[in-house]
């Protein structure tokens, strides 16, 4: 079952795009929250705070497609929180320890809304790309209407 009209299979092509979808759907959640622990690594690992090949193996593993979805689902069930499954996950699929590293210092909040706008900022040159065409179909009207009086 659908929870609104932006993921309904009958509406949502009128309130969306494959586009756009694409951009918030679950891997991409998923990849944006990946993509962040990843940073975070990097960054903790370049100021010395974390070992660099723990750094070097998070980033190695980062990636949706070594994660899974079916575990993350249980995780979550159990647990109620957010990125527990994606930490678990992904502390799983580190080589050696190294994965204990994963999450080192973050909290939920700064991966789930640093995620976010990883996501918006993939949309940004659909939305882009869309009000250019829209100005240009304003454009077109614009001069066709011009000399048609309003009442």
């Amino acid at each position: 079952m659908n929870s609104s009209l932006i993921d309904s299979t009958i509406f949502k092509n009128a309130y969306s795009t494959k586009k756009m979808r694409k951009c918030f759907n679950d891997t991409s959640r998923i990849q944006s929250w990946l993509d962040v622990e990843a940073a975070l690594a990097r960054a903790q690992a370049k100021l010395g705070i974390i070992p660099i090949e723990a750094a070097q193996e998070i980033n190695r593993r980062a990636h949706w497609k070594n994660l899974d979805f079916k575990e993350m689902q249980g995780i979550y069930e159990q647990s109620g929180h957010p990125i527990m499954p994606i930490i678990y996950s992904l502390k799983k699929a580190c080589e050696r320890s190294w994965g204990e590293y994963v999450h080192w210092g973050a909290t939920t909040q700064d991966i789930m809304d640093t995620g976010c706008i990883l996501q918006i900022r993939n949309a940004l040159p659909i939305i882009e790309e869309n009000i250019k065409k829209i100005r240009k179909i304003c454009m077109k009207l614009a001069r066709k209407y011009k000399d048609t009086l309003q009442y």
